[in-house]
């Protein structure tokens, strides 16, 4: 090169190098520095929140159980009626070790207990309620909190968009690609005046949308449900997730700084920004086939429909379900998802010598995503141990594995005649060791009555009446907390959180911070 022929060119050349590389850092730097306030919340120096991107930093809260979970909010934001509600809560979690993602969608209208609120109110009012008393980072903690206590397991992490800067998100990345299960039209979609836009159409098929339509497509629910349009948002996601692997956003420096321009004051996360880039190459290796979608909805028997005057509309538990039985369904949504790739259809023959248990291991593995059928009949009688039959080869090992798993059975031979048709994948033969999910005690053998349990009666005290006070007393409390991580910063976030809300004075009532919810 000409320029080596003199010994001072090079050195200048090197200075202009270094000085333009110390500028584009230094506008770099000032631009981050201007968002971070406003995108994270845990409090960290933003030149430290930027050497988390240059460098590779340690691993998330839950990696080393392989599963990290993220609590997912939507909000209207400026301009909207109510701009701190939920529009969107939803779990995320990513299991590192086999490049899967399960996403739990929670209605938002259904009653729970917000830590610090001393009350009964609607899931979608955690977030708002802490905003609107005392800021963003306790409206993130408690929004993560309640939805913890709701769902029983931890949850370290939480993100916050808002309408806008979804949309311009989307937008920034040319567009996403939906896929539309079914047809509708809305003819009462709203606008930002409290009018509406007129009717909104959506074909089933794959429908190329910019951010505007994918937020309606997202939002819109008066002709169809809250439940499918959780549904739809899962969707959206999904398409967004998809959209930004095929960019190979890591290496597309423009389009990554028009998101960071985008989301600035339109999200909020207690992740610092090394750990956003970890979570997002986490999620990038997974596979479209391997990300499992689920809501909980009346179709899972655990949450039912409700109407008064004064809550309004709303969901709650069923009568006889608990957040036992939720925490039973979000511990298995792998495990579902898993089981719905391969379609399994089982017969259940009942062998227990109790009426019932069919129905009741039917309505079991329908929640796990099994096609089922029941009948009470079974020349097998009164076996130790349930026993399953493969009838397809070992083509639908996933099923047969979640099988073993909840039924806590045997694999057998030479399998018995199909009483139902179609035939079966799988048949099961009920055993003694069966149990119930939703009957905590079952003695298939009743003992014989004890001289003291005899005295006890003769001195009046009621059995059967101290075990339903004791069955009621269980429906109404916390679940039981999972393990926690080993991690010791983990330990310490909890207990400060704990503290934080702990020590929450509301000073604001949440009926005149929020709008009606009805």
């Amino acid at each position: 090169m000409i320029f080596l022929k003199s010994a001072g060119r090079p050195k200048v050349v090197i200075t202009l190098m270094l000085a333009l590389l110390s500028g584009v850092f230094g506008f770099t730097l000032a631009k981050f520095w201007h968002g971070s306030n406003s995108i994270f919340i845990s409090g960290r120096n933003p030149v430290a929140q930027l050497a988390g991107l240059v460098f590779d930093g340690q691993k998330l809260i839950g990696e080393s159980q392989d599963q990290v979970n993220v609590l997912l909010l939507g909000v209207g934001g400026e301009g909207h009626d109510g701009p701190y509600l939920s529009d969107t809560v939803m779990l995320a979690s990513i299991k590192p070790n086999t490049s899967e993602i399960s996403l739990i969608s929670i209605p938002r209208d259904i009653i729970v207990s917000i830590p610090g609120s001393y009350g009964l109110y609607k899931i979608n009012s955690a977030y708002a309620y802490g905003v609107m008393n005392y800021g963003q980072k306790i409206g993130l903690t408690q929004a993560r909190k309640t939805v913890e206590n709701f769902l029983g397991i931890e949850i370290p992490y939480a993100l916050v968009v808002d309408f806008a800067g979804f949309a311009k998100g989307v937008d920034t990345l040319g567009g996403i690609d939906v896929e539309i299960e079914r047809s509708f039209t809305d003819s009462l979609f709203p606008n930002t005046k409290n009018g509406y836009i007129g009717p909104v159409s959506f074909k089933a098929g794959v429908e190329h949308m910019d951010g505007e339509r994918a937020l309606i497509y997202a939002r819109s629910r008066y002709t169809t449900s809250d439940f499918d349009r959780a549904r739809r948002q899962q969707k959206i996601l999904e398409a967004f997730k998809a959209r930004v692997r095929d960019l190979n956003l890591f290496s597309d420096i423009k389009t990554v700084n028009g998101l960071y321009d985008d989301f600035t004051s339109h999200i909020s996360t207690n992740l610092d920004a090394g750990q956003i880039k970890r979570l997002a190459g986490l999620m990038l290796q997974v596979p479209q086939n391997q990300i499992y979608s689920s809501v909980i909805d009346p179709t899972t028997g655990m949450v039912c429909s409700f109407l008064s005057k004064e809550k309004g509309y709303h969901i709650d538990l069923c009568r006889g379900r608990t957040l036992k039985n939720i925490k039973e369904y979000t511990d298995s949504s792998f495990a579902r998802g898993r089981v719905t790739s391969e379609q399994p259809l089982v017969e259940i023959q009942n062998a227990t010598g109790i009426g019932g248990f069919a129905l009741m291991a039917s309505e079991q593995l329908t929640l796990m995503s099994f096609n089922t059928t029941a009948t009470n009949a079974s020349k097998l009688t009164d076996p130790d141990q349930s026993v399953i039959y493969d009838l397809t080869g070992g083509k639908k090992p996933n099923s047969l594995a979640v099988l073993q798993t909840t039924l806590s059975a045997k694999i057998g031979s030479n399998p018995p005649i199909a009483k139902t048709s179609p035939t079966p994948d799988f048949i099961v033969i009920l055993g003694k060791n069966y149990r119930p999910p939703y009957l905590e005690v079952i003695n298939l053998d009743p003992p014989e009555p004890e001289e003291e349990e005899e005295a006890d009666d003769e001195n009046g005290n009621d059995e059967e009446g101290e075990g339903d006070q004791d069955v009621e007393d269980s429906e109404t409390t916390s679940p039981p907390a999972t393990a926690p991580d080993t991690k010791a910063d983990t330990e310490a976030t909890d207990e400060t959180d704990d503290k934080l809300l702990k020590n929450l004075a509301p000073s604001v009532n949440l009926k005149n911070v929020i709008p009606d919810q009805t």
